[in-house]
């Protein structure tokens, strides 16, 4: 457990930071109008990469443990929280409100599952 959190957010650091210098020259593969208007969308969608990380080792956790129902639960609710604040945030802030909508839900999300995640990690 440790190991993989500990790939997972070195992983992610590095993509963020290749991500937050070097964004516009990834989009620009799709066009130039892509990559001026979804540049910032994609930096803030790289940092929702860290809550991921959080779920996906929870959803394990709650397999190895036993919890698939209770784990279903929470990612259906948690999961309509996610479509809840993408949607919202589009509509005051299109594409880039999108990103932020989302990230901000999967990090509640990540909140409520962390102590799951924290305490494994601790027993191991």
């Amino acid at each position: 457990m440790r190991l993989t959190l500990s790939l997972a957010f070195v992983a992610c650091v590095l993509a963020n930071v290749v991500l937050l210098f070097g964004t516009s020259q990834v989009l620009v593969f799709f066009g130039p109008s892509y990559a001026e208007q979804a540049t910032w969308s994609l930096r803030i969608l790289s940092l929702e990469s860290f809550p991921f990380i959080i779920k996906n080792h929870y959803i394990a956790i709650s397999r190895i443990q036993g919890r698939v129902a209770h784990a279903a639960q929470l990612t259906i609710i948690t999961g309509l929280l996610e479509l809840g604040g993408a949607a919202l945030g589009a509509f005051f802030g299109g594409l880039t409100g999108l990103s932020v909508g989302w990230f901000c839900a999967m990090f509640v999300e990540a909140v409520f599952m962390s102590h799951t995640v924290f305490k494994a990690v601790r027993l191991n």
